[in-house]
């Protein structure tokens, strides 16, 4: 029979288990933003009434491609974390 774990080994566990949590909620709240602000980016008023914008606030209608990459990278982190 295998011995019983020690207090102490509990308390480590616990501790991994806190830190997945808080890993898991930061890359979750880290990948919502960036998807809010490519939505918002996507839905400028800009977007769909052109000849009201200046051509500076047109040339905010275009997602980054800054925006686009980190998305990927937060998303395949995310599935890779949740995988293990």
């Amino acid at each position: 029979m295998a011995p019983s774990p020690t207090n102490r080994q509990k308390a480590g566990l616990h501790l991994l288990f806190f830190l997945r949590f808080i890993q898991l909620g930061s890359v979750t709240i880290t990948g919502f933003i960036y998807c809010y602000l490519v939505w918002h980016y996507n839905n400028h008023y800009c977007a769909y009434y052109p000849w009201k914008c200046t051509p500076l606030e047109k040339t905010h209608v275009v997602v980054p491609w800054e925006f686009k990459l980190v998305i990927t990278a937060v998303s395949c982190l995310y599935f890779f974390c949740a995988r293990s």
